[in-house]
């Protein structure tokens, strides 16, 4: 334990049990963690949410509807998506033993799911362990990734914790993602993640995808992408600007509530392979679940 934490090394939200349904299921109270003088336990303070200057953001549960929480175990990436919303988290990796405390509070305030954010979690060295832990500890487990890091080798010491993972694209243009900064040793994003979707879902992992609207994108048809990655659950985002974290990129990719919607209205039709249908966040619902 440390005398201080590093700032911005986890950022959580939390969803309720409605999620793929009614976004108005959305809660979340920012906390700050820091150690006591004998550094062996948290104290928790409450803290504006967009503050992260004082200490590691973390959240909370409001009520019982809250059950999730992202934790963001690197700020690295082998990306350089140029509008995401980490890329100014810390780069330092600390082992499994620093997060104990935070996946104790988490649990003990009524999280039942830790996903694993970054950055791009597969470049944690510490991850199997991680995913074990959180398992030992009773939490379901998933890990958002770009995806071009899941092969035979990484994924299958993961299986055994890990209940869900999931991808995040921004087109069908293999093109435009490359230049949005999708792209890492010139591999073909989107063929990657179809690649490692398949994989997750040949090893009994559920498969999310995560969709983020931009102006690039935003007159596409992204029916046949999601038909070849078959996803258990799509979620739809319109691209968001957060202060001090993305805003000096963010202009060129926003879109309008009205082109999102005009966006959602398109895609709204699609039916998952299970019966599922797409969830879509615009910016009101996001900025009231991220830190």
């Amino acid at each position: 334990p440390r005398a201080s934490l590093p700032r911005a090394a986890i950022g959580s939200y939390f969803r309720g049990p409605g999620q793929h349904q009614q976004s108005r299921d959305i809660g979340v109270i920012t906390m700050i963690c820091k150690f006591d003088k004998k550094g062996t336990k948290p104290q928790i303070k409450k803290n504006d949410a967009r503050n992260t200057e004082t200490g590691n953001a973390v959240c909370v549960p409001t009520d019982d509807r809250i059950k999730s929480a992202n934790v963001h175990i690197t700020g690295r990436c082998n990306y350089t998506c140029k509008f995401c919303i980490a890329k100014n988290l810390v780069k330092e990796h600390r082992p499994v033993e620093f997060w104990r405390l935070y996946l104790e509070l988490l649990r003990d305030e009524g999280i039942e799911k830790i996903n694993l954010a970054g950055g791009e979690p597969f470049l944690y060295p510490h991850i199997e362990e991680f995913c074990r832990t959180c398992k030992e500890m009773g939490f379901l487990v998933s890990i958002i990734s770009n995806g071009s890091l899941v092969n035979e080798k990484t994924l299958p010491p993961l299986v055994e914790y890990l209940d869900w993972i999931g991808f995040s694209v921004d087109s069908t243009d293999e093109e435009v993602e490359k230049n949005v900064g999708r792209c890492s040793g010139g591999n073909p994003h989107i063929q990657q993640v179809i690649k490692a979707a398949k994989l997750s879902r040949n090893y009994g992992i559920n498969v999310k995808l995560n969709i983020t609207v931009i102006e690039q994108s935003k007159d596409g048809d992204f029916t046949e992408l999601i038909e070849a990655i078959d996803p258990y659950r799509v979620k739809i985002f319109q691209a968001l600007e957060i202060k001090n974290m993305n805003d000096d990129t963010i202009d060129e990719f926003k879109v309008t509530d009205e082109e999102f919607e005009n966006f959602k209205s398109r895609h709204e039709h699609i039916v998952l392979s299970n019966g599922a249908k797409p969830v879509f966040e615009d910016n009101r619902v996001m900025i009231d679940s991220y830190l």
